[in-house]
């Protein structure tokens, strides 16, 4: 069967120009299996809705694919409509990933044009759907799948993880126009990087978080050998010299990570990259190695500066551990990303000065260090999600499918289509952070700042940090 993978036009992206691999993963184990498979970035593209139509009615695929994150469900519901109208009921309608997951009965209820929900994990579960309907099988048998029978909504069971990642394909980005991704690297800024990921689950439960409830807690991972060789693929293949690693934690298993930087080492790799990482599960020789083997950025949550919030979230992390995790990356000159939001549960006006005074102290500590801040937002399937509706954040009837849109968020710069966490209002708390960073913007400091700069390395990073402090 020919199938149709599709990111819709105008979607929301976190990283503009990062290679999709959610898709990639599922197109290499489609085409492994004897399928046609094609991606179609719309955004990358730069298709418009009318492009977007052309394209698809020359491509005329037997089924179509849509990723649906909670950013961009309203692009993935107008595509459905739209190429429902085209191909009306010939070739049927699949969306998945992080949101259809947690939101399938209430897309089936509300969204006609979109035949199946699949759940979780889809790289297998999408196999199985599509050789099902080629062979018009049972649909009853397909674990991991909701769809609409006889006018009710039916949830099969869920699909099984992928336990054993080496089992799966290299992600298809052969079938990405990778000329035009032009992401770059955290912590350099000049060079273009791809996108790799070589683990899935995640431990944590954080309040805000939907990753382990997605992924499952048990956490697995591709073995060194084989990270190995997508990092020798994507160099000498594709070209890359940079690679933004997207596990949710790349040191959630230090000893794996200690395996894979030594691998890198002894294989003479020469690239740059980025991971995400937690603080509490590092030391001074996991960092030293992950430097020598090429690691210039780390990107952290810290959430807040309050020991208070850091236990009502469930981050499982301690004051303590940030510091010593900073001084660690000051000594080793890392490029740092903290990650700090505002508005989580419970938070007061002292905490939210706590959180600043953190800011303060990390970004003073270095110049490689930044802090960006984002409010609090709700998302399926987390904690905090049942949290607003039981506090009646969000009302108990709630639909993500349903238009939404809150021209209040604006005021903060975030996505009005996501409903904000308001533990404070808005203008109150805005009120009380500009009373704080007023204080902080003095010619003395911009001064200081100014006189550090040694390269123009130095003043790339402080325009970018300039320019997450103005949004």
């Amino acid at each position: 069967m020919k199938v149709s993978l599709l990111i819709p036009p105008h979607s929301y992206v976190t990283k503009m120009g990062t290679h999709t691999l959610g898709l990639s993963y599922i197109a290499a184990v489609l085409e492994e299996n004897g399928h046609e498979v094609e991606i179609i970035d719309a955004v990358i593209e730069n298709l418009n809705w009318n492009d977007f139509e052309k394209r698809m009615k020359k491509s005329n695929p037997d089924i179509i694919g849509i990723t649906c994150d909670t950013n961009s469900r309203f692009r993935v519901y107008e595509s459905a409509k739209r190429l429902k109208k085209i191909f009306d009921d010939d070739v049927p309608i699949v969306v998945g990933g992080p949101h259809a997951t947690f939101t399938d009965v209430d897309i089936l209820k509300y969204i006609d044009a979109i035949d199946f929900v699949v759940r979780g994990e889809g790289e297998y579960t999408m196999l199985e759907l599509i050789n099902a309907l080629e062979k018009n099988n049972p649909m009853k048998e397909i674990r991991g799948i909701s769809y609409r029978k006889n006018g009710q909504i039916v949830r099969n069971e869920p699909g099984p993880p992928v336990l054993n990642l080496d089992e799966l394909p290299y992600p298809a980005r052969h079938l990405l126009p990778l000329e035009k991704y032009k992401s770059k690297l955290e912590g350099s800024y000049d060079i273009e990087c791809t996108s790799a990921i070589f683990s899935r689950g995640c431990p944590n439960l954080c309040v805000f978080c939907s990753e382990s409830h997605f992924w499952g807690k048990r956490y697995r991972f591709n073995s060194p050998s084989r990270v190995i060789d997508e990092i020798n693929m994507i160099i000498n293949e594709y070209g890359f010299k940079a690679i933004d690693f997207w596990d949710s934690t790349f040191n959630a298993i230090p000893k794996w990570t200690m395996k894979v930087c030594n691998k890198i080492i002894e294989e003479k790799l020469d690239f740059k990259w980025y991971a995400r990482v937690r603080v509490n599960l590092v030391n001074r020789e996991l960092l030293k190695t992950m430097k020598k083997a090429g690691c210039v950025a780390l990107g952290v949550g810290i959430e807040s500066g309050s020991p208070n919030i850091l236990k009502k979230i469930n981050k499982n992390i301690t004051i303590q551990q940030i510091m010593k995790f900073a001084e660690l990356c000051k000594d080793m000159d890392f490029f740092v990303k903290f990650f700090f939001m505002l508005n989580l549960p419970g938070e007061t006006f002292d905490d939210i000065k706590m959180t600043f005074n953190m800011i303060k102290k990390l970004e003073g500590m270095s110049d490689k260090f930044i802090c960006p801040t984002a409010y609090t937002q709700i998302y399926p399937g987390t904690e905090l999600e049942m949290l607003a509706r039981k506090e009646g954040k969000l009302p108990k009837d709630f639909s993500w499918s349903l238009p939404y849109f809150n021209s209040r968020n604006l005021i903060v710069n975030e996505n009005p289509e996501i409903p904000l966490y308001e533990n404070i209002k808005i203008e109150d708390l805005l009120a009380f952070l500009y009373k704080q960073n007023k204080e902080s913007i003095t010619l003395k400091n911009i001064l200081n700042k100014l006189i550090k700069i040694r390269s123009i390395q130095d003043l790339k990073i402080l325009i970018k940090k300039g320019i997450l402090y103005i949004k």
